[in-house]
């Protein structure tokens, strides 16, 4: 009978070599929780991508105003290559960490970085800088707080090294003819970059929030619970 104790903290020292090492249940869930508002989030991003790409690829003279927003039209290939790429990232995602529930915040913070990897390629083939969708920047570093501090600093950092990449690898063009209609467009697309971040952050800071006040609840209902049965 004394076998299974001696095996008892082996098994669990097997255990702890898991990817979930060191972090605590609420630390894990808090991971698994933003790795699902990530990926609810690029697919909302990658469906109006995808939308507004379609619209200004096939019918132009439609996306006459849409064009207007930004000081360069995007390549469509290119464009499009991006897209996919980021599609098959979230498909992955769900299929690897989601399904298995082990998402640590490691995982999560590594996703956030390229995403914010992956958004800086959309901005330079879309007019780098000058691209009023910058402010995008903020759902990465915003999603990152529900992390950890450590990753919130390195991601607010790393968009920042971005931002600044984007003036080196898309100089800003010299003003073309019409400027002021070009620079009234691109004011109305500040517009709209600050209304679609603003409503992502807050739709998704408010998801995260619930979920994590309904894990802690279903905690602190598991501990009384235990200790009624120990009694």
């Amino acid at each position: 009978m004394a076998r299974p104790d001696r095996d008892e903290p082996r098994a669990r020292a097997h255990d702890d070599r898991g990817p979930a090492r060191g972090l605590t249940p609420l630390d894990q869930r808090s991971a698994l929780i933003t790795l699902r508002t990530l990926v609810t989030a690029r697919w909302v991003l990658l469906g109006l991508l995808a939308g507004s790409g379609l619209v200004i690829a096939l019918a132009p003279g439609v996306a006459r105003p849409l064009l207007a927003w930004f000081p360069t039209r995007p390549d469509p290939t290119a464009f499009f290559a991006t897209l996919l790429v980021w599609l098959a990232i979230n498909v992955v995602t769900v299929r690897v960490w989601l399904r298995t529930g082990r998402a640590t915040t490691g995982v999560a913070g590594l996703h956030l970085l390229v995403d914010a990897t992956v958004l800086t390629a959309l901005l330079v083939i879309s007019g780098g800088p000058a691209n009023p969708f910058t402010t995008i920047y903020f759902v990465p570093i915003t999603l990152a707080t529900q992390v950890s501090p450590r990753w919130t600093w390195a991601l607010a950092g790393y968009c920042l090294a971005c931002f600044g990449c984007l003036f080196a690898l898309e100089p800003l063009p010299g003003a073309p003819p019409g400027h002021h209609e070009h620079f009234a467009g691109h004011l109305r697309g500040m517009w709209v970059a600050f209304g679609v971040t603003g409503a992502l952050v807050t739709y998704f800071v408010h998801r995260i929030a619930l979920s994590l006040a309904r894990q802690r609840d279903e905690l602190a209902r598991l501990r009384e619970q235990a200790v009624q049965d120990r009694h």
